[in-house]
């Protein structure tokens, strides 16, 4: 199987748009994060799956701190380590990468102590 086959099945599975790009972009949903959360970290994923599932993910809890910026995103935070940890790509602070983009679209970082979002950078592989 392919990896867009593999995401095929999983838009399929969770009614979600088969997009080709930007698909957890596409798809993200504040009213679904906590199950897409549960599924990226419960399911049996192919390597494809979880990273297009991390990236659902993190949009989702993007279009969550949108509408609630004092959102408790307490679960995700814990999440973040193993979402570094699991992927071929690495979340890394530079210009245009995953971590930058939702730092600067939430406005969460390690030097905002009023954010409610809280993350071990260090620990989630960000330095």
């Amino acid at each position: 199987m392919t990896a867009r086959d593999a995401i095929s099945l999983l838009s399929a599975r969770l009614g979600l748009m088969d997009e080709s790009q930007d698909w957890g972009i596409v798809n993200g949903s504040r009213d679904r994060f906590e199950e897409f959360m549960r599924i990226y970290r419960d399911d049996h994923l192919t390597p494809a799956q979880q990273s297009a599932m991390a990236g659902l993910v993190l949009a989702s809890a993007s279009e969550r701190l949108d509408v609630d910026a004092r959102a408790n995103l307490e679960e995700f935070a814990g999440l973040l380590p193993r979402i570094a940890a699991d992927n071929p790509w690495r979340p890394t602070t530079g210009a245009g990468s995953t971590v930058q983009s939702f730092r600067s679209e939430t406005g969460c970082a390690p030097t905002r102590p009023d954010c409610r979002f809280r993350v071990n950078w260090a620990a989630a592989g960000v330095p």
